[in-house]
């Protein structure tokens, strides 16, 4: 059983979990079940059956999940606290602290233990990768088509639980695509998360032209997407990564044009393809005019800082604050909802967990800035929205975990050669 795991199980399942990985809200079973959710469920319970608890590892243990461990313990305290002290466990609190333990555990731990069980190399699984991100940006752009100037109802060939509040509308007359996902916004996030790993992996694999079809598309697939969120993150990642450039290797002329060529494309892009009223609509987004988003979450934003004033040290636990606070509809922030849900103290452990992954994303054997811009993009991205459950940061981090693991091996195997050649040549 445990040769059949790394065989034919492990690897079959990675792919699926590759081709399932964008469709985080199309064909699911129930609202916490999404297809790449189910694949590696699946993995761990039959990895379970394989190894029976050993010879299953996730390789070393890296500085960053040190502090996501403490920040995953820091939320289980403050939500049995506040269970303790009221006596009695909301039924939100149980779900969410149930989420927050799934989604890690499953969607990073399980990941890399998939990883590792089907002995494929980072380069094959975003050699992968890229087929599919090129699917589903040609499949954006293919609907946004669709619906905005053909009017084809897209939609009703994808599936979706919960779909009747979606408004896909974008000024009034384009339609905005969602791909997999449940909105746009999301499509977005998945768009900035893996274009820059994708993009990066095949340009320093010597596939330049590829890596180019890859950017242009994808960046047209994004703006189509009109989130403004996700444009102000990608952005601020972009120019968090010039400044830290000169980590990489290639020479420096050559570098600055490279980086000032994207931006240069999306201005290019956004002059040409977008309307006036369209532009005019991301503007007012921006300067938080727009009633029905960005006022929306500073509303939001005010009632969660009485709760933080209120609770600064263990807050009212995981989904505590949609039982007894005017929050029930959300936050939308990740990060005051970590310090509504477990206090300040957890927005120190992530945010020492998002510091500690950029630092390893910029270690010079990594060879392109791709996983830095994303992990910036995501840390970012979620000051405005709280979709933590998402498998896409949770993807790239366990295939940078990956990428050390390998680098660690060759390292290994580099010291033994040397320390061996001498040996040989000897004798």
């Amino acid at each position: 059983m445990n040769q059949a795991l790394h065989r034919y199980l492990a690897p079959g399942l990675l792919c699926a979990y590759l081709l399932a990985l964008p469709a985080s809200h199309a064909f699911e079973l129930h609202p916490w079940l999404p297809p790449p959710f189910l694949v590696l469920a699946a993995f761990a319970l039959l990895a379970c059956l394989a190894v029976a608890g050993g010879g299953l590892g996730l390789g070393a243990t890296l500085r960053h999940d040190v502090w996501l461990r403490l920040g995953l313990i820091w939320i289980s305290v403050a939500t049995i606290v506040n269970v303790l002290t009221q006596g009695r466990a909301e039924p939100k609190q149980l779900t969410h602290l149930a989420s927050y333990l799934g989604v890690i555990v499953v969607y990073y731990y399980a990941l890399r233990a998939l990883l590792r069980a089907a002995r494929w190399s980072v380069s094959s699984v975003l050699n992968c990768t890229a087929v599919v991100y090129l699917a589903v940006c040609t499949l954006a752009l293919l609907e946004m088509w669709l619906k905005t100037y053909s009017a084809i109802e897209f939609d009703a060939y994808i599936p979706r639980l919960g779909d009747d509040d979606y408004s896909p509308l974008q000024g009034g007359t384009l339609v905005r695509p969602r791909g997999l996902t449940s909105e746009s916004g999301n499509l977005a996030l998945y768009l900035e998360l893996l274009g820059p790993v994708i993009v990066g992996h095949l340009w320093i694999s010597g596939r330049r032209r590829l890596a180019l079809l890859s950017a242009a598309v994808g960046v047209s697939a994004f703006i189509a997407t009109f989130s403004v969120a996700g444009l102000v993150a990608l952005g601020a990642a972009y120019a968090i990564g010039a400044v830290f450039a000169a980590s990489w290797r290639g020479p420096r002329a050559g570098r600055l044009v490279r980086w000032l060529s994207v931006p240069l494309l999306l201005a290019l892009l956004l002059y040409f393809f977008i309307s006036p009223e369209s532009l005019e609509s991301i503007w007012l987004k921006l300067t938080f005019v727009d009633e029905a988003s960005a006022r929306d979450r500073l509303e939001r934003w005010q009632a969660a800082s009485a709760v933080i004033a209120e609770r600064p040290l263990l807050g009212v636990g995981a989904g505590g604050f949609l039982e007894q606070f005017q929050l029930d509809y959300g936050i939308v922030s990740w990060w005051i909802q970590l310090a509504v849900e477990a206090g300040l103290p957890a927005v120190l452990f992530f945010s020492l967990f998002f510091i500690a992954a950029l630092r390893a994303a910029r270690q010079p054997h990594i060879g392109h800035p791709g996983y830095f811009i994303s992990i910036a993009a995501a840390a970012i991205h979620y000051m405005a929205i709280s979709d933590y459950w998402l498998p896409w940061l949770w993807f790239v981090l366990a295939l940078l975990a990956q990428q050390h693991k390998e680098q660690g091996l060759q390292a290994a195997a580099k010291r033994v050669w040397s320390q061996t050649s001498p040996r040989f040549s000897s004798s």
